[in-house]
This record gives C-alpha cells, sequence and structure tokens, in this order.
C-alpha cells in the first residue's frame, strides 16, 4: 500500500531564498535565452528551469507560447515520493 504523501505547509516547511546572492537582470535575461533555446532545440521537452542565490527561473512550453517565470527571493519544499 502507498504511503500518504505529507505536503509542506507554506511558510513553515519551506526554505527560503530571499537571502541568496543577487541575481542581476543580465544574468536572469541570459537564463531566459538559454531556456528558450534549450526548448527550441529540443521539441519534445516542455519544461526548464534554472536559477542561484536568490532567484530561480522557470519555462514552460504551452501550446504556442512560452510561460516565463522569474522568482526572486522565492521559498522552495520538496517531497520526498517513497513508492511500496
Amino acid at each position: 500500500m502507498k504511503q500518504k504523501i505529507k505536503i509542506p505547509k507554506y511558510p513553515d516547511d519551506f526554505f527560503s531564498f530571499e537571502n541568496g546572492a543577487f541575481m542581476d537582470n543580465e544574468i536572469i535575461n541570459e537564463w531566459v535565452n538559454k531556456g528558450i533555446d534549450v526548448l527550441e532545440k529540443n521539441p519534445d521537452q516542455e519544461f526548464i528551469c534554472c536559477g542561484s542565490g536568490d532567484t530561480e527561473v522557470h519555462i514552460c512550453k504551452y501550446r504556442d507560447e512560452y510561460y516565463i517565470s522569474v522568482a526572486k527571493k522565492y521559498s522552495s519544499a520538496s517531497i520526498n515520493i517513497e513508492t511500496n
């Protein structure tokens, strides 16, 4: 029987990157350009993300557009998925 996943509660179970190294706009724009380039060269890939310091970039290919999200001073959590 598969165990129930413990879903993290915000903000208690999240790690904040607000004090991470500052990423300037030039670096963020490089990430966006490289991400779009990767998705253009790999038509079966629908998602890419990268980040460092206080910033994370997510790019999703959806139908006929790219959805780009830049998160500065973000928080994140992960869930360990165990199979039985």
